[in-house]
């Protein structure tokens, strides 16, 4: 997922409780940034298995 630019904030239960100031200002910081572009994503069909529907 980093890859392609999709971030993640994991919160674990120590995160909230020790050190919440950091991690308000990480998810802040993370809700701000710009989204990947669309067009970075492209669809490649499969080159062996079954074609499902969507």
């Amino acid at each position: 997922m980093r890859a392609v630019g999709i971030r993640v904030v994991r919160v674990v239960t120590d995160d909230v409780f020790s050190d919440w100031p950091a991690l308000a200002a990480r998810t802040r910081r993370e809700l701000a940034a710009s989204v990947p572009a669309l067009g970075t994503f492209r669809a490649v069909p499969r080159s062996r298995g079954r074609v499902r529907p969507g």
